[in-house]
């Protein structure tokens, strides 16, 4: 599932470096992505793990990080 979100994330921000970004680090106050490129990440989740990530979700603060978007989608998954 990493790699599933390493790629998405790589084929937004057109890096293919993302193995050596810190994982835990912020994607968005780091630079590594904008607001649109959050939207985009957002929807690609969604359609390759058909889950659905609500209003409310889309501001936890798991999905800042790259493990914390693991850990949620994980969670999500469990859920279903």
């Amino acid at each position: 599932m990493l790699d599933t979100i390493l790629n998405k994330l790589s084929k937004i921000t057109l890096k293919d470096d993302l193995d050596l970004f810190d994982k835990n680090q912020d994607i968005l106050e780091s630079g590594l992505i904008d607001s649109f490129g959050y939207v985009q990440l957002l929807t690609a989740l969604e359609e390759e793990f058909t889950i659905t990530i609500g209003e409310e979700e889309q501001f936890d603060k798991r999905l800042r990080t790259i493990n914390g978007i693991l850990n949620f989608c994980e969670e999500k998954l469990k859920v279903k």
